[in-house]
């Protein structure tokens, strides 16, 4: 969910800052390292890599560090209906199975096909050499992608006995192969398979159709947490009785998810259709599960569903449910208003059809601390009754054509991120100085055409802020110590104040002109 990724990033993105032995990776090797951190003693212990164009001498030259953190990919050009040839070296390295002090692990393959003109996409796959990961037994997260998974490599897998998440994303595993063994992993509680839509091609254009093996989700009853993207396999709560957490996504014709109704430990749920085809037929299924058994459900997600009004009588029935992602879902007629009932919701995402219906049903909702609509509606302005949910602490109106925000924006005193992107706003108004908690601010892409708002300058917890691809914005960059990320267009009339020693904030060099006047707040 976009609502989560950005909260995360709110919590933990930082610039990349090279120090101690990260200032001293060899200079030809800096733009394929986008990440590298260091322990206390100043030495790297963490590194993600894209391999867009590394020879192998390269790759284990930056492998010869102890690392305990490495994300390593190799990156192609999206292809047709073959791999592209990679210009430096294409191969999972061996020196990835020499780094026994590794606690996390990730190996992505990245070659997306697309070998027609409309909508389909297959992804390269390459095979994992054996005992590269026989070794690394301190690891706790492994995620492999881009891999045809063999025998060998699930065997490897089984003898880790720290790991606690296995994810296989864009790979292919065959329903031949014996996962069995994947049981004796004591200490394993979240599973990931996440397939692409339309298969796999490995470099001699061999093809294989996306599967997720009955045999792998079942093998082991520890399972907490389980993602199945294409061919979700049915499941018991005999096959897995620990299990909370459960997203799939399937395509094709219309499936039986009633299985779900035995999970009642299940505190979120996530059920997504992925539609093809021109017509709206195609693009929207229902769903046969009984909801209203899951007592425990704290958040739940569906995309692509057809809300009807028994399906959302059900889902007012649960009391414990906290958080609600709606994403592409179509309701019947008049059922949006019943959204009104769920009174314990604290997030609401929305990326469907906003609907007076749908209004009708939110602006009872006072208890929301984090609220998304976005999906290019005709709102004009911020509707009212957002304005007093003055317990809101995450606003995101992206995409909703929204030409003004009212002076009522003063109300929402606990805002901590406010992303009102791509919307047609004018002019800043002065009363967002009442939102002195905000840590994140983006105004990019509008209209605005307007003065900067210096007072943001007096704003102790304003991290990042964002106002490029307007008309024009006028006077003087913001100087804010405690901005970490901030962007503008070169075309702006802007200037730096004189005392200004340093803008950290800038992502970029721009061409701003020095103020002739010296006045920073």
């Amino acid at each position: 969910m976009k609502l989560n990724k950005i909260l995360n990033l709110l919590l933990i993105s930082i610039p990349l800052v090279l120090s101690s032995e990260c200032d001293n990776i060899d200079t030809s090797l800096l733009e394929s390292v986008t990440k590298c951190t260091t322990n206390d003693e100043g030495k790297i212990n963490g590194l993600t890599i894209k391999n867009s164009d590394l020879t192998e001498s390269q790759v284990n030259k930056l492998l010869s560090y102890d690392l305990t953190s490495l994300s390593y990919t190799v990156n192609f050009e999206s292809g047709d209906s073959s791999i592209p040839p990679h210009p430096g070296y294409e191969e999972i390295p061996a020196a990835i199975g020499k780094l026994k002090n590794l606690e996390s692990l990730e190996i992505y393959y990245d070659c997306r096909l697309h070998p027609c003109a409309s909508d389909c996409a297959l992804s390269g796959i390459i095979n994992l050499g054996n005992n590269i990961l026989k070794d690394l037994t301190n690891l706790k997260t492994l995620s492999i992608g881009g891999i045809k998974v063999s025998q060998d490599n699930i065997n490897e897998i089984s003898n880790l006995k720290n790991l606690e998440t296995l994810i296989f994303l864009y790979s292919y595993l065959d329903d031949s192969l014996n996962y069995e063994s994947i049981g004796n992993l004591n200490k394993l509680n979240k599973l990931e398979v996440n397939n692409i839509i339309d298969g796999y091609k490995m470099r001699d254009n061999t093809f294989y159709s996306n599967t997720v093996p009955e045999s792998l989700v079942k093998s082991n009853k520890g399972i907490k947490e389980l993602t199945m993207t294409f061919q979700p396999v049915a499941i018991s709560n005999k096959d897995l009785p620990n299990l909370e957490k459960l997203k799939f996504t399937w395509s094709g014709g219309e499936i039986d998810t009633s299985y779900i109704e035995q999970f009642e430990n299940l505190t979120d749920l996530d059920i997504s259709f992925r539609g093809r085809g021109i017509s709206e037929e195609y693009h929207y299924r229902e769903i046969n599960a009984d909801l209203s058994k899951l007592k425990n459900l704290k958040s739940l997600g569906l995309k692509s569903i057809t809300v009807t009004n028994e399906l959302m009588n059900k889902i007012t029935t649960l009391s414990n449910l906290e958080s609600l992602y709606l994403t592409g879902v179509r309701f019947s007629e008049g059922v949006a208003t019943e959204l009104k009932n769920l009174k314990k919701l604290t997030t609401l995402y929305i990326n469907s059809n906003y609907s007076k219906d749908m209004e009708n049903g939110i602006k009872y909702l006072t208890n929301l601390r984090n609220l998304t609509i976005t999906y290019k509606y005709l709102m004009d302005s911020i509707p009212e009754y957002i304005y007093t949910f003055k317990d809101l602490e995450y606003l995101d109106l992206s995409y909703c054509n929204i030409k003004e925000i009212g002076e009522e924006i003063s109300n929402l005193v606990n805002l901590k991120y406010l992303d009102l992107t791509e919307n047609n706003i004018i002019t800043i108004p002065p009363e967002l100085n009442s939102l002195k908690k905000l840590e994140y601010l983006n105004l990019s892409s509008n209209r605005i055409n307007c003065d900067s708002p210096d007072f943001l300058n007096n704003f102790e917890n304003l991290k990042y802020f964002y106002i490029d691809g307007n008309i024009n914005v006028k006077g003087r960059v913001l100087t804010n110590k405690n901005l970490l990320e901030c962007t503008y267009d070169d075309s702006y009339n802007l200037c730096i104040p004189k005392s200004a020693k340093e803008i950290k904030c800038l992502s970029h060099e721009l061409n701003f002109k020095i103020c002739d006047y010296d006045d920073v707040n």
